[in-house]
């Protein structure tokens, strides 16, 4: 009886310095000091991104495609630049920064432009804004209902008001109130001299008997009616096929009225 128990007790105390081998106290773990170092090295980086006059907008690069007869002056955009660049953000982020110049608001400014038909703006590292602009291209000064004179684009759209008869572009002239668009008049006045080897000079707009009337007189003094029931290609189809088939000499032509279809009157 006392060998069982010495052997017992053996066996129990062998047990107990087991679990007390097994359970180990565990270490304290250590702050890494590379982490400390990504983080000075972001607080670095984001105040030279931010305050260093490196990465300022030094240099604005501004590229302009317009035309004579519609001049985008280079001051108007460069004062908008300047004015964003002297703001900050929550008064302490300056926005002449070039990471963190708004581009944003420059697109709003351009976007409200009429004139502006296409805009890009790019950021260039370190120190450079580049702008590229492209004007619409005027199609006609139009003599609208309220006896001011307006640069229209290709899309009939009023881009820029203008002091009046241009001398080189169409004139076009409204004395219909409700009339706001000028599409089809743009339209016709391309058409014609893609195709044609006279041009359209002016083109008037009003009321005949309370029907809107369309009347273009060319380059050779002599008019053209139409209306826009039909599309304006056909129209200008078959005027075509009446100049080439039936009007061999146009110089004592008076008029060619393309408002009834393949009925095509002239005189």
């Amino acid at each position: 009886m006392k060998a069982v128990s010495v052997i017992k007790n053996k066996f129990l105390n062998t047990k107990r310095v087991a679990k007390r081998d097994y359970y180990q106290p565990k270490e304290k773990k250590q702050w890494p000091f590379f982490i400390i170092l990504i983080a000075l090295f972001f607080v670095l980086l984001g105040y030279l991104l931010v305050f260093s006059p490196y990465c300022k907008i030094n240099n604005l690069v501004i590229q302009i495609e317009d035309y004579p007869t519609l001049r985008y002056p280079r001051q108007e955009i460069e004062d908008v630049i300047n004015k964003i660049s002297s703001e900050r953000f929550l008064f302490l982020i300056p926005k002449n920064s070039l990471a963190f110049f708004p581009v944003k608001e420059v697109e709003k400014f351009l976007k409200e432009d009429r004139r502006i038909e296409e805009f890009k703006i790019e950021k260039k590292a370190p120190d450079i804004l580049e702008i590229n602009l492209k004007i619409f291209e005027p199609q006609a000064v139009l003599l609208d209902f309220d006896q001011k004179y307006y640069l229209i684009n290709k899309n009939g759209d009023k881009i820029v008001v203008t002091i009046g008869e241009s001398g080189v572009l169409p004139l076009i002239e409204n004395k219909i109130e409700k009339r706001k668009n000028f599409i089809l008049m743009t339209k016709f006045i391309n058409e014609i001299a893609k195709i044609f080897d006279f041009k359209i000079n002016k083109i008037e707009i009003y009321q005949d008997q309370g029907v809107e009337a369309i009347k273009a007189t060319t380059s050779e003094k002599w008019d053209i009616y139409f209306d826009e029931r039909d599309d304006i290609e056909q129209r200008i189809a078959n005027l075509f096929l009446v100049l080439r088939e039936k009007i061999k000499d146009r110089r004592g032509l008076s008029y060619i009225d393309l408002r009834f279809g393949n009925n095509v009157n002239y005189k």
